[in-house]
């Protein structure tokens, strides 16, 4: 298993913060790298633990879709998603928040892997590693910006 750790500073309240990033459209915005959608049927927002989601998204003009599983949540300090199916050979992502001053601190840690074994290892030392990381870290900067700009309009 490959494993990524990031934090985030979002300028935004705790309780907002981890609402939002449960909520499908604000999640669709912030994956714009990837063309992300979910597909019908949308669980109504925010998602709890056992609501699944299937996303349809676009890399490289290569088409593809994944399918994930709220597995559990601790509001407002956390929520994990893991794959049930998809282009990995294992998903699993923990979303940790914590509150400092007036912002949050989002702490993810994914662990994943390639599909196909050897072969997907091959293509992670390629480069399939970098677009894991890159991706992420494009995400939490839009969803950052998402959340900060809804929060903004809700204290006016």
């Amino acid at each position: 298993m490959n494993r990524l750790q990031l934090e985030t500073t979002i300028r935004a309240p705790l309780e907002v913060t981890y609402r939002l990033a449960l909520t499908i459209p604000v999640q669709e915005r912030a994956l714009t790298r990837v063309h992300a959608r979910a597909l019908p049927p949308v669980s109504p927002d925010p998602l709890e633990p056992g609501d699944t989601v299937a996303w349809k998204a676009r890399w490289l003009g290569v088409p593809w879709r994944m399918r994930t599983r709220i597995t559990s949540a601790d509001p407002p300090r956390g929520f994990v998603d893991d794959q049930i199916s998809g282009p990995f050979g294992g998903w699993h992502h923990e979303h940790h928040f914590t509150s400092k001053g007036d912002c949050t601190v989002m702490r993810d840690d994914v662990s994943w892997s390639a599909p196909y074994g050897g072969m997907g290892q091959l293509v992670v030392a390629i480069g399939f590693g970098r677009f894991v990381t890159t991706l992420l870290q494009d995400h939490n900067r839009l969803l950052a910006q998402l959340i900060e700009k809804q929060a903004g309009a809700a204290q006016r």
